[in-house]
């Protein structure tokens, strides 16, 4: 029921997105566990829709308490809470200082139980995300190719071998490519990075709220927490009428909005499906990426202006 009321009218086109994401192993997944991250999801929705919603700052308030008791409860949905940065300057630091002040008690009083949490997990990193999912990956074969067994055809599949290879390989070519663009970020740093117009700033878009909960829950499970099972994709959700919005409109957006959308109907799909883990990895990667990319230009301009203050001089000349 939140989905439908957050998604609201659709075409044919986003009815076809939808479906394919709601129907997807991972939503399906959550669905068939019917754990706690389904009420987790929903309480999350109402809060997007008071904070969205709401012109009085008590009840945005109150939607922030619901986000941080949450992240108290099961820890990720704390990311979440980078949704205050909607507010103005000084209420944002006020803000961000309590918060943070909080919840860093709260773990420091719960450190023992904190440890025996990120601890547990069964090892099936085939059908798990985050930054930690890779590099166990290929620790694991590793330690294969080391262990001084005999058969080694059996021991590490050739397919692994080249799934090492190919993933060195495409890392050698973004780098290529990254460094090839230096020149032009720092002409895109220095000119276009604040918006002049107020009124077309990526920070007044209409699910920016959204946006910014699911891509900091995204990015703070994935660079973090760094290694969850695949049904905690299901709060990609939030992010998708903002995506899709932005697609639709021609901004600095729009073709990174696109590619992520790809990169998420992909990596729903991927793990139960695709073998080769490392294609699946590798979409992750890059939708990290581009959630990263779009976050930071979707900042606030106050905040885009610190940015631009202090990156412009290092990057100038």
């Amino acid at each position: 029921m939140i989905t439908l009321i957050i998604i609201g009218r659709l075409n044919y086109q986003e009815a076809i997105v939808y479906a394919l994401i709601l129907c997807s192993p991972p939503v399906m997944l959550l669905v068939e566990r019917g754990n706690v991250d389904i009420v987790i999801y929903s309480w999350l929705g109402v809060g997007l829709i008071i904070i969205k919603n709401s012109r009085a700052l008590i009840f945005r308030l109150c939607a922030y308490l619901l986000i941080f008791f949450w992240g108290i409860v099961k820890l990720f949905p704390i990311f979440g809470l980078a949704v205050i940065i909607k507010e103005k300057r000084n209420l944002f630091l006020f803000l961000a200082a309590i918060f943070t002040t909080a919840f860093i008690t709260y773990f420091l009083a719960s450190m023992g139980e904190m440890k025996a949490i990120s601890s547990f997990h069964d090892g099936r990193i085939w059908y798990s995300f985050g930054y930690k999912v890779l590099f166990s990956a290929v620790q694991y074969i590793l330690s294969k190719l080391t262990s001084g067994e005999t058969d080694i055809k059996n021991t590490i599949p050739i397919r692994h071998m080249i799934y090492i290879i190919m993933i060195l390989f495409t890392m050698l070519i973004l780098t290529r490519v990254l460094l090839s663009k230096f020149k032009i970020f720092k002409e895109w740093l220095s000119s276009d990075f604040v918006s002049t117009d107020s009124d077309k700033s990526l920070d007044k878009s209409q699910y920016i709220d959204y946006f910014r909960l699911a891509a900091a829950i995204h990015l703070g499970n994935f660079l973090v927490i760094g290694m969850l099972y695949d049904y905690k994709l299901t709060f990609l959700i939030f992010a998708l009428p903002q995506i899709l919005d932005w697609i639709k409109e021609e901004n600095q957006l729009s073709l990174p909005s696109s590619m992520a959308l790809v990169a998420m109907v992909a990596t729903f799909y991927a793990s139960p499906f695709l073998y080769p883990w490392l294609v699946d990895e590798m979409i992750n990667w890059l939708l990290a990426a581009n959630l990263l990319y779009m976050a930071i230009l979707s900042m606030p301009e106050w905040l885009k202006f610190l940015v631009h203050k202090r990156l412009s001089g290092k990057f100038s000349g």
